[in-house]
């Protein structure tokens, strides 16, 4: 498979890797990062078989694009939504441990470069937002945090 060269699929596949680096053996809490899931979040509940804990990437309104001389400054939006089934015992713990997992993974030290972005790709930053937790209802039987992600891209004119 050829890697893309659109900056915009790039930003996602860089917070696809970011996500699954999520395990205990990395010393994560959780192990979210190994069942990650990509798409709307409303179809992937509609999935057999899913874990009772699992991370769902969907794509999010994004922030107003900037245009600069000889280049155009995009903010490619995300939700990256962590879900646990109400089954579990203690499944509000269990939000509380991949909301401290994925904003370790995604938000950069203060004041530093996003380390995890590749700096040749165009990618300028990350901007994250702050967790919202929901609960299971309508049928649905699993809770989660959801944490808005937007990837500062910078698009080269071809001119």
């Amino acid at each position: 498979m050829s890697q893309s060269t659109n900056p915009l699929t790039r930003a996602r596949k860089a917070i696809e890797a970011r996500v699954q680096t999520i395990t205990l053996d990395n010393g994560s809490r959780t192990n979210i990062g190994t069942n990650l899931r990509t798409g709307w979040l409303n179809e992937v509940l509609t999935t057999k078989g899913l874990p009772s804990s699992l991370c769902v990437l969907q794509l999010a309104s994004g922030l107003p694009p900037q245009k600069g001389p000889h280049a155009l400054k995009v903010f490619k939006g995300f939700y990256v939504i962590g879900l646990a089934s109400v089954g579990l015992d203690n499944y509000e713990d269990m939000l509380d441990d991949m909301e401290v997992d994925l904003l370790e993974s995604l938000v950069p030290p203060d004041g530093q470069p996003c380390r995890w972005l590749p700096r040749t790709s165009g990618f300028s930053g990350i901007t994250v937002g702050a967790p919202e937790h929901f609960p299971p209802g309508q049928g649905q039987k699993y809770a989660g945090v959801l944490i808005p992600v937007h990837v500062h891209t910078i698009i080269q004119d071809k001119s």
